[in-house]
C-alpha cells in the first residue's frame, strides 16, 4: 500500500494503489481496481483508518466481505442468521442483509 500519512492527527490522506489491491483481489480489471482503490481512500478517511496496519486490515475485511469487491450485497438471503444472539441478532430481520448495523442507522436517519 502506498501511504501519505495525515500530519499529526489530521483527516487521514492514506490510500491503497490500484496494483496492490490487484495483489490482493487478483479477479479485477485494472480499470475495476482503481476506481475502487480511489474509493478505498476516501474510506480510509471516513473512518479515520491511519496507520499501515489499519488500512490493510479494512482492506482485507472488505475484500472478503465483498467477495473481493465483486459483490455490495449478500448472496444468502440471511435467514441461516435470524434469531442468533451470539452475533448480535436479537431483534427481528437482524439477520437479514446489508449488516445490522448500517440498517439501524439508515433506519434511524429514515433512510430504510
Amino acid at each position: 500500500m502506498t501511504a501519505t500519512p495525515a500530519a499529526s492527527r489530521g483527516p487521514s490522506t492514506w490510500t491503497i494503489d490500484a496494483d496492490a489491491l490487484q495483489h490482493v483481489c487478483p479477479n479485477l480489471s485494472d480499470e475495476a481496481a482503481r476506481a475502487i482503490a480511489d474509493g478505498l481512500g476516501a474510506a480510509f478517511a471516513r473512518f479515520d483508518i491511519t496507520t499501515p496496519r489499519r488500512a490493510a486490515m479494512a482492506v482485507a475485511q472488505w475484500a472478503h466481505e465483498s467477495d473481493h469487491f465483486k459483490t455490495a450485497t449478500e448472496y444468502a438471503s440471511g435467514d441461516g442468521y435470524e434469531g442468533r444472539a451470539d452475533l448480535g441478532n436479537t431483534r427481528p430481520g437482524d439477520g437479514r442483509p446489508p449488516p445490522t448495523a448500517a440498517r439501524r442507522s439508515r433506519t434511524a436517519r429514515g433512510a430504510g
